[in-house]
């Protein structure tokens, strides 16, 4: 779906009649295929499908049953794609590219929470609300910003300039009013590592999901509000940040309780997709 005209169309891909969706990531659908198990990245746009990831990498991922996943995009038509995966429980991140025969493991000082590429690293929250820098080829770990709340939900989204750092605590709360007055949202300012309060987003709508986000442009034709977020796990609610109101929203819970139904292509472009399940 173009989002700010509404127009859409529906794509057939004979590549799910095979492959089940393990996880959906920056635009990336990760499949498994059912017969050999392999593991590879697909563009749904393009159809192109990514040569086999390390055996190991999948093996990994049935030990949890959430796992937090990031690909570092090409650059060039000789480089491959980086994927990285944490385990909600665990404090290893996994990296590996199409092609490999091994799996790049790296030891963190904590659990990821969520993840997301930007510029040249892999940018992570834990669970107390700090943000970590972690860099694969140079074997690097670094904490770019400190904090120390625990009990909070923490997300990264990546905006068009920059990165927004979201801290919400729902389940603590009782009725939709409680649980988003407590919600916050700063942009990331990685020159000075520190988190700037804002509570205006512009013409764009955040999607949280429960293990993927996703910063999407406000579409005119399609009633999505702006300047809001929307959380697509129960309860679902949309908060508004100019003025901090928010609303029960029962048609995105029906609609995209599952977190891997959404994503992000690009300025301005969304794709829903019907997730299949394992055999």
């Amino acid at each position: 779906m173009h989002l700010p005209t509404g127009r859409h169309a529906e794509l057939v891909l004979p590549e799910l009649e095979t492959h089940f969706i393990l996880s959906i990531t920056d635009g990336l659908l990760i499949l498994v295929h059912e017969q050999t198990r392999a593991m590879r990245l697909f563009n749904p746009l393009t159809r192109c499908m990514s040569a086999d990831f390390p055996p190991t990498l999948l093996e990994i991922r049935k030990m949890s049953c959430y796992a937090i996943t990031a690909v570092a995009p090409s650059r060039s038509i000789v480089e491959q794609p980086i994927l990285m995966i944490a385990l909600d429980n665990g404090n290893v991140a996994y990296f590996a590219k199409p092609g490999d025969q091994t799996t790049l493991q790296i030891q963190l000082p904590f659990c990821i929470t969520s993840a997301l590429f930007f510029k040249d690293g892999f940018y992570c929250t834990d669970k107390e609300g700090s943000i970590w820098e972690i860099k694969p080829d140079q074997k690097s770990v670094k904490c770019v910003f400190y904090h120390d709340i625990d009990g909070r939900s923490w997300h990264l989204v990546q905006s068009r300039t920059g990165m927004l750092f979201i801290d919400f605590c729902p389940r603590s709360a009782g009725t939709c009013n409680d649980a988003f007055r407590k919600l916050n949202v700063f942009k990331f300012d990685l020159n000075a590592n520190t988190i700037i309060p804002t509570n205006d987003i512009g013409d764009c709508t955040i999607f949280v999901g429960l293990k993927q986000r996703a910063l999407l442009v406000t579409p005119t034709k399609i009633s999505i509000k702006r300047n809001s977020i929307y959380i697509s796990y129960a309860p679902s609610f949309i908060y508004h940040l100019k003025d901090r109101s928010t609303e029960s929203n029962e048609k995105l819970h029906k609609l995209i309780y599952c977190p891997n139904i959404m994503m992000n292509l690009g300025v301005g472009l969304m794709c829903m997709v019907c997730p299949s399940s394992p055999n």
